[in-house]
């Protein structure tokens, strides 16, 4: 099945196995795994645009733009913040589909694997490492500058390639 943008009439009334709140990526995340399934009816709900083919999402500098701007950017204030006499700061989250990661420069890093490891200690099984380190590895696709290049700049094992 074919993914595709509906407007709230569409959808309004009708019956789904699953709603998702929110089409960032660990909303899409879910939404595509749960999709695998044809029998099941996934319906991602966005408060945002779709972005498709929107320059400012899919070009790397296109985040200059996307940062305090309402079209993008949700600008959360926080709390008044005790180590910065009292100021409140505005904290950039992603508005549209992707989320925050249609904001971010295209690219991500790993968590310490002690903060990852912590989940499983606090009575989570499974939750680990080893297996974050497994699964973020397929949402990569590493595609080195040249093949002859040296070797020893990257650890093929490290990174997706799939």
């Amino acid at each position: 099945m074919d993914p595709k943008l509906s407007t709230l009439a569409q959808v309004s009334g009708k019956t789904f196995d699953f709603v998702i709140i929110g089409g960032g990526t660990a909303g899409l995340a879910l939404a595509a795994r749960l999709s695998e399934n044809p029998e099941v009816s996934v319906a991602i709900l966005e408060a945002g645009k779709a972005h498709l083919d929107d320059e400012l999402v899919l070009t790397v500098q296109g985040w200059q733009r996307q940062f305090m701007n309402p079209e993008y950017d949700w600008k959360f204030p926080t709390v008044p913040q005790e180590h910065a006499n009292g100021k409140t700061l505005l904290w950039s989250r992603g508005k549209g589909l992707g989320g925050s990661s249609a904001m971010n420069f295209l690219m991500w890093t790993r968590p310490q694997r002690e903060d990852v490891d912590a989940l499983e200690a606090l009575g989570n099984p499974g939750w680990n490492w080893e297996r974050f380190y497994e699964y973020s590895k397929k949402t990569e696709n590493f595609w080195p500058v040249s093949e002859a290049g040296p070797e020893d700049l990257y650890d093929k094992d490290a990174v997706g390639s799939d």
